[in-house]
């Protein structure tokens, strides 16, 4: 319940800012790129006490990116099916072609699930009706599973339907779906490979259990039925060998990898390792909360933002080696960061006042006092440890308690699948794009309505969309001929 009035209270901060402030000026302050900063010294999870370590002084004095006229154009605007609730997952591209899958608005309170293809966008193809919160494309993008509601018996289940809209499946038949004792929760966990699916449901009090759904046999197994207990979010690795599990009304992060021969292959771990809180693996952590933030392409590192539990202070971002279990600090005041698909560089976001050296020096950001607090974005080279870019793009209106668990999820940072481009919004309806390398940025135009609430790039990186209140705002990434 914490957590989710968390939600709800930073969901409707976001979407009420001032109109003042959705006409803040152009990005402004400072870009810094050092010479040479040492790698960030790992800090063994045994290791205390575990106080911030002092960050490596950053020379200023850089040029801002320069502002270009915009590259991407507005092509078409989709509605999107609102019930009130943050979607992640209520449109994604095809993973082989140019093909938008949403749920758009249908017979209340559920939608129906669409396709719309590139380049005009402007012939919607209905493929299945009613359809929920939720749908996730086959890695070979020829089937959608997304989450329903049956109208008989108002339990939910998951739905499989071929592109074309054929083979419609109820992959829950029957008294299957009732999974707990309620409405028969169900969540997408993702696709395990072409004839695997992984679904979420209810298994206790704010906890979901997996289900591995063998899609030619139809038969459902329980991933761990003597496994971790408590976890209500799952974040993959993307090679599959692991997860980071989010567990607690007081956040906190753990990590499970099996042992080879089960159902997850992997040499390190063998039983789900907490981070923070109150099972920590070391004492030192038991009054942190820690937030998911990303993996690593190669799934051998995870972003995480810590915070002390008492929540005085913004977050910090951290770095988890999953094979030794070691965690080292990055950067202070950082809200949200997402690893680039090359990765080589992490895009971040800061929130607070920035903190300058006697010697000219960023020194990281101040603890936030009330009222509106500056927002920067910056780009941190990971191999090198330096950062390439840092300014910032405006204001924003916080309570720091809720810094870390809310504020990632509502502000767009998202990167082109080549990682020569991200995206990055400033939470009150405007965005823009970053050079990958820092050397300059463009402003999106403007659609309407906030639309800083999740992105996601097409497979090749040619088309953007952002999802607002009610609808999808799709762009061109250059503008079409």
């Amino acid at each position: 319940m914490k957590s989710l009035c968390f939600v709800l209270a930073i969901t409707f901060m976001l979407f009420s800012l001032s109109a003042c402030q959705r006409e803040a000026t152009p990005p402004l302050a400072l870009v810094t790129t050092p010479a040479a900063t040492a790698t960030p010294t790992t800090v063994p999870s045994s290791a205390t006490p575990l106080a911030t370590p002092a960050l490596t002084p950053v020379p200023l004095g850089f040029p801002v990116p320069p502002v270009q006229p915009s590259q991407a154009c507005l092509v078409a605007e989709l509605p999107l099916l609102a019930n009130g609730s943050f979607q992640p997952k209520a449109f994604a591209w095809s993973p082989t072609d140019a093909v938008l899958a949403y749920i758009a608005p249908g017979e209340a309170p559920q939608g129906v699930l669409m396709l719309v293809a590139a380049s005009d966008f402007e012939s919607p193809q209905r493929l299945a009706a009613p359809a929920n919160s939720e749908l996730i494309w086959s890695p070979d993008g020829t089937q959608l599973a997304f989450v329903t509601q049956r109208a008989a018996d108002a339990l939910g289940t998951v739905m499989l339907v071929n592109r074309d809209g054929t083979e419609l499946r109820d992959l829950f038949p029957g008294a299957a779906a009732q999974t707990d004792p309620g409405a028969g929760f169900k969540a997408l966990a993702g696709w395990w490979d072409a004839e695997h699916l992984l679904v979420a449901r209810n298994c206790g009090s704010g906890a979901r259990c997996l289900l591995l759904l063998d899609l030619v046999q139809q038969t459902q197994t329980d991933v761990y039925p003597d496994g971790p207990a408590g976890i209500y979010q799952y974040a993959w690795s993307p090679d599959r060998s692991a997860f980071v599990a989010t567990a607690g009304f007081n956040p906190q992060i753990g990590l499970f990898a099996p042992q080879p021969g089960t159902l997850l292959q992997h040499s390190g771990l063998d039983e789900l390792r907490w981070r923070s809180g109150v099972r920590a693996m070391d004492e030192a952590w038991a009054d942190f909360w820690t937030f998911f933030a990303a993996w690593d392409p190669d799934s051998r590192h995870v972003l995480f933002l810590r915070q002390p539990a008492a929540g005085a202070t913004p977050p910090e971002l951290w770095v988890w080696d999953i094979a030794s279990t070691d965690a080292a600090f990055l950067l202070p005041g950082v809200i949200a960061a997402q690893w680039s698909p090359d990765g080589e560089r992490i895009a971040f976001l800061t929130w607070g006042t920035s903190l300058v050296a006697p010697d000219g020096s960023w020194a990281g950001v101040a603890p936030p006092s009330p009222g509106p607090q500056p927002l920067g974005v910056g780009l941190y080279h990971w191999p090198t440890g330096e950062i390439i870019s840092y300014f910032e793009v405006g204001t924003l209106d916080l309570a720091v308690s809720q810094a870390g668990e809310m504020l990632p999820a509502s502000l767009a940072l998202a990167w082109s699948p080549d990682s020569s481009q991200v995206l990055y919004a400033d939470g009150a309806g405007r965005a823009w794009i970053l050079a990958g390398d820092g050397s300059m940025h463009y402003e999106l135009p403007a659609s309407g309505e906030p639309t800083d609430r999740v992105a996601r790039w097409s497979s090749a990186g040619r088309w953007l969309v952002l999802a607002g209140t009610t609808a999808l705002h799709l762009y061109a990434v250059p503008c079409a001929p």
